[in-house]
């Protein structure tokens, strides 16, 4: 709280009681937090830069740092395809498409890996380390 008093972007006012402190935006902090909200779109135009084959190979790279940052719990558990259940990497020989999705009965590649599927359901911690060692294999 104090790095952003101490950057001006919010200021400290009194709270409702004795021991409370509300925080208010400062007009930069509102500036900042405008463009924040914008980064999702502004990182989709930067990744559309890449060539078909870069953004897959940064797409394995975010879900092994996901799932690393996970089984370290420094973030909360993620529904990504690589703990779930229903992921079967490299059961198929088509270099394109080498995994299975059981919930979807479907082949597909690494392009396709979802790193919010709401239909993922974690698998038990062994079927995860197996299928990540799978997976990560290459």
């Amino acid at each position: 709280m104090s790095t952003l008093v101490d950057k001006g972007l919010v200021v400290k006012e009194p709270g409702a009681n004795k021991r409370s402190v509300t925080l208010r935006l400062t007009e930069a902090g509102e500036s900042m937090a405008d463009r924040a909200s914008e980064w999702p779109d502004f990182l989709s135009g930067a990744v559309e830069t890449l060539d078909s084959r870069e953004q897959v190979v940064m797409l394995r790279a975010l879900v092994k740092l996901i799932r690393t940052l996970q089984q370290n719990g420094d973030i909360p558990p993620q529904r990504i395809c690589v703990t779930c259940r229903s992921f079967r990497p490299r059961v198929h020989a088509d270099s394109v498409n080498p995994h299975h999705c059981d919930y979807l009965d479907a082949a597909f590649g690494d392009r396709d890996l979802r790193l919010d599927c709401p239909e993922q359901v974690d698998a038990a911690p062994e079927q995860q380390d197996l299928a990540w060692r799978r997976f990560a294999s290459t």
